[in-house]
């Protein structure tokens, strides 16, 4: 929310509550939490990637430090374009990462005359899960297109890892993570493919709060 960011929220906020307060981005807290908590430990440049319910978040690291940019858009995996002329994101773009892979499981869902809520998301996973070929294609689909966006930044800035914080199939299924990890290898170049590893979070619903704390 933008309106969030301005000095004014953070001194109401802190004059309500009688304590300093802080706006973070919560893939910046995310990212945090794995720098320091987490699979990124002992790591230098990574990238973290979230997908979850309420979307795909992100984060990079570089040389140690949560890298947030000029104005702490740092790492928007969400919005690199991957459909020129694809839906119209919130933000104002077409085609962004995040838009599109809605897109994609709105309409999905609408086919099937569901509602696009936490609990459609969770019968998806556990239908996925349990070999729903159609549902397992729209996990590989958006894996895919994924994989593509995030190859496209590891591309820039050649890091060591990618860690993963899948909390949108968490149920054991892994259609989403094989071809996201797929499309990863596809899209990035092998010399940096050579040396990067991609690997899972093990803070799952925790990093963001993990992160809170460590500011």
């Amino acid at each position: 929310m933008p309106s969030w960011t301005d000095g004014a929220t953070v001194d109401e906020f802190s004059s309500a509550l009688g304590i300093p307060v802080t706006i973070a981005n919560g893939a910046t807290l995310a990212t945090l939490a794995e720098l320091r908590l987490g699979a990124g430990r002992g790591r230098k440049n990574f990238i973290v990637l979230g997908i979850g319910h309420e979307g795909i978040g992100s984060g990079i690291v570089v040389d140690g430090r949560v890298f947030e940019g000029a104005r702490g858009f740092a790492g928007e995996i969400s919005h690199v374009s991957v459909h020129a002329d694809g839906v119209i994101c919130p933000c104002g773009q077409r085609g962004c990462l995040a838009a599109e892979t809605a897109n994609q499981l709105r309409l999905f869902l609408q086919a099937r005359g569901v509602d696009m809520n936490a609990e459609a998301y969770e019968e998806l996973s556990t239908a996925s899960a349990q070999g729903d070929p159609a549902v397992r294609r729209l996990f590989a689909d958006i894996g895919w297109q994924i994989g593509r966006a995030v190859g496209s930044v590891a591309n820039v800035f050649d890091p060591d890892a990618v860690i993963i914080n899948d909390t949108l199939t968490e149920v054991g299924d892994d259609a989403v993570t094989q071809s996201l990890v797929r499309s990863i290898t596809q899209h990035t170049h092998p010399g940096i493919t050579a040396g990067m590893t991609v690997v899972a979070s093990d803070l799952k619903h925790t990093s963001i709060l993990a992160g809170a704390g460590l500011l």
